[in-house]
């Protein structure tokens, strides 16, 4: 009798946790025309014989989003600190700028000089674009290559977050791109309601962020905060 209860509550348990596993998920982000988000972002940059601290506050905002899904979002610096080896400076406010992006959110980069000389961007670029398409379940893993290395990502699943109900993700890259190399480990929140950014943590052990520089650890997070 014992026995059959404990078979009972097996097959009761696995038919209840059988369609939490075969539920799918979308990451694209639902780009909605108007649409407002604030974060705080914290990078940490430390070498030999020099550190990096960086916070600031920006406020995102999609000003257009067209027909075949490619959008325009404005991004403006409210203002932040910077220290470099304990030194610190006030980052000034700055007005806004737009970004064009693909349906697939991708970065359409019209003027590529500055951008492509930055480290931060050239780091966020393993990531640039790399949400699937299609519907996908918790384990699911998938791999995203770009111009600076490649990246592989797995779905852990969806997870309250502090009050937020979101969708966790984990990834690992290596960089390939010419005079710029290193590995990164990242761990990011959406939102399960429309996939919006909650939160990441991303961080490198042993980046190069270009030739002739030295190889140091970076760390990022990005926290929402409206």
């Amino acid at each position: 009798m014992v026995a059959s209860k404990a078979v009972l509550f097996l097959t009761v348990a696995t038919l209840g946790f059988a369609p939490l596993q075969d539920k799918t998920y979308s990451l694209r982000e639902k780009h909605k025309e108007g649409s407002e988000r604030t974060y705080e972002i914290a990078v940490n940059f430390e070498a030999e014989g020099f550190t990096m601290e960086m916070k600031s506050k920006n406020r995102f905002k999609i000003t257009k989003v067209n027909a075949d899904g490619s959008y325009e979002e404005e991004d403006t610096l409210l203002g932040g600190t910077i220290k470099f080896n304990g030194e610190e400076q006030a980052i000034d406010p700055e007005d806004a700028k737009t970004h064009k992006y693909d349906k697939d959110g991708k970065e359409i980069k019209e003027d590529k000089t500055d951008e492509e000389e930055d480290p931060i961007s050239t780091l966020l670029d393993l990531l640039d674009g790399s949400d699937p398409a299609e519907a996908i379940k918790a384990g699911h893993k998938w791999e995203f290559e770009s111009k600076v290395g490649k990246t592989k990502f797995e779905f852990v699943g969806p997870e309250k977050l502090e009050d937020v109900e979101t969708l966790k993700s984990t990834c690992e890259g290596k960089f390939t791109k010419e005079g710029f190399s290193g590995d990164m480990t990242a761990t990011s929140w959406v939102r399960a309601s429309d996939a919006s950014l909650q939160k990441l943590e991303l961080k490198t052990e042993n980046m190069v962020p270009g030739e002739g520089a030295p190889a140091g650890k970076v760390k990022i997070t990005v926290t929402r905060t409206e």
